[in-house]
């Protein structure tokens, strides 16, 4: 079974616009039939559902806003895939002076001794990524859970898997306490 063939994207910021150009691509190979791009603000799960969207993608990449897109999704029962890219270089390195990591001064700051792996992509490898995928893959192999991802982890590799659950109260409390300091609050707790 192929995958999907027809895409909608609802903004063309940060990722929407990689995205839109590797599907645009794509269809001039063929691979895809059509590719939608709308700018303007509309209720997006409610006209995704209507419109008989198979699969939802939230531009929310590892980055989870308020819930209500999720919670919306779940309750019509849309089916959607969340991705967890990492932090973005190409985005991330224009700011890194924000982040005391000035290289350019030959001083940086970080937490600890910073041992930790970082993973990285770019929002081009993503587009890439999704746009490879999508037309070639069943949904079926397209959703998974965190807990789904783990039992195959854990399957694969006859390896254990401690999993800790952070409450969400917890990481919206602390997170509400970070006085702006959003990505180093979240990059503490990842450590």
């Amino acid at each position: 079974m192929s995958g999907f063939k027809n895409f909608v994207i609802l903004g063309v910021g940060n990722i929407g616009s990689f995205v839109a150009g590797e599907l645009l691509k794509e269809k001039d190979f063929g691979i895809v039939a059509e590719v939608r791009i709308f700018t303007r603000p509309i209720t997006v799960v409610n006209a995704a559902h209507k419109a008989g969207v198979q699969l939802f993608v939230p531009s929310e990449f590892g980055n989870p806003r308020d819930g209500s897109t999720l919670a919306g999704l779940q309750e019509i029962g849309l089916p959607y895939v969340l991705f967890y890219t990492g932090l973005w270089y190409d985005f991330l390195s224009t700011r890194l002076r924000a982040l005391n990591l000035d290289v350019a001064s030959g001083k940086v700051s970080i937490a600890g001794d910073d041992n930790a792996p970082l993973r990285w992509t770019t929002r081009r490898d993503v587009a890439r990524f999704i746009a490879y995928t999508f037309p070639r893959l069943p949904a079926a192999q397209l959703q998974n859970s965190f807990n789904e991802v783990f039992a195959q982890y854990r399957e694969l590799s006859g390896k254990p898997l401690e999993v800790t659950y952070i409450p969400m109260e917890e990481l919206e409390g602390e997170i509400a306490q970070s006085e702006g300091k959003l990505l180093e609050t979240v990059y503490l707790k990842l450590k």
